[in-house]
């Protein structure tokens, strides 16, 4: 022990306040203990429960069936179109929704409201709140979305419902260019391609696959950046690869990869076999 008052060593207990120093700022910042146990919270779970200023979660996920032969590969998402569109990257779009039934609608049983999570022209992340009218199509507010990240149910007709009709974002004047989906049964879409936005980098640490089609597959992470974190505009480069047969796999990445801002990360899946089913998810945190 220390004897603060003569700053000699001494066997009487003392209080000892711990300070650590912010690499980032450079601050001398407090450490607490409860119970006698110091706290020591590791820095991605800090991330994690929103304790590091300009640090937020960020992940994606996605699903696909039917899985086709296309020598590209599929992207993993629930649209008919084998690769996910994007809206205009330079100015950005306004987005039409519309489900295939009359019950998802402002006062119906399923779905009766979105939030459309996107990047703006400028890349900047943005939520729109949109009331469905069933299968007359509703506009967005927004006429520069640039990116849709995911789409989810917010509001339902009653406890637990869900969507009851196929639910599409599509570029306007062009249902046939679909964007994103939910379908029947789900709350939120299944689409594995997201953008990192504009002044953030994607710190990636963890990936998981599944397969489940009888035959083997190739699951694939691919993005527009390549190693060194640079950016590679419409050159979408593999990440890494998956070779799986009806099972899972996961990957936690103790030293996360890096993707710059404006790149465009997604899963794909290669079959040599049509049918089947697959998914994709990945995260870690953006700053």
């Amino acid at each position: 022990m220390v004897d603060t008052a003569r700053h000699r060593f001494t066997d009487k207990a003392q209080h000892v306040l711990l300070h650590g120093i912010d690499t980032v700022t450079g601050t001398s910042d407090p450490i607490y203990s409860h119970h006698g146990k110091l706290h020591v919270l590791g820095y991605e779970a800090a991330i994690g429960i929103g304790e590091v200023a300009g640090h937020t979660l960020f992940r994606g996920f996605g699903r696909r069936e039917a899985l086709t032969t296309a020598a590209a590969g599929d992207d993993v998402w629930e649209g008919a179109a084998v690769s996910a569109p994007y809206p205009n990257q330079s100015v950005g779009e306004q987005i039409v929704f519309v489900s295939t039934s009359a019950s998802d609608t402002s006062a119906g049983a399923g779905a009766q409201q979105l939030e459309m999570h996107y990047l703006d022209a400028a890349g900047a992340p943005f939520v729109e709140t949109i009331t469905l009218n069933g299968t007359t199509a509703v506009n967005s507010v927004a006429t520069n979305v640039r990116f849709i990240q995911y789409v989810h149910v917010s509001r339902v007709g009653s406890f637990g419902a869900k969507a009851v009709g196929t639910i599409t974002a599509y570029k306007v004047a062009t249902p046939a260019t679909v964007y994103d989906t939910i379908v029947p049964g789900a709350c939120i879409s299944l689409c594995s391609v997201r953008m990192v936005p504009a002044g953030k980098h994607f710190y990636m640490n963890y990936i998981s696959v599944t397969g489940a089609s009888s035959k083997p597959l190739s699951l694939r992470v691919t993005a527009t950046s390549d190693d060194d974190g640079v950016l590679t505009p419409g050159i979408f480069l593999f990440n890494e690869i998956f070779e799986i047969q009806d099972s899972t796999a996961t990957v936690n990445i103790a030293v996360p990869r890096v993707f710059p801002p404006f790149a465009i990360i997604k899963g794909i899946a290669i079959s040599n076999t049509a049918g089947g089913a697959c998914s994709v998810s990945y995260g870690g945190w953006v700053e």
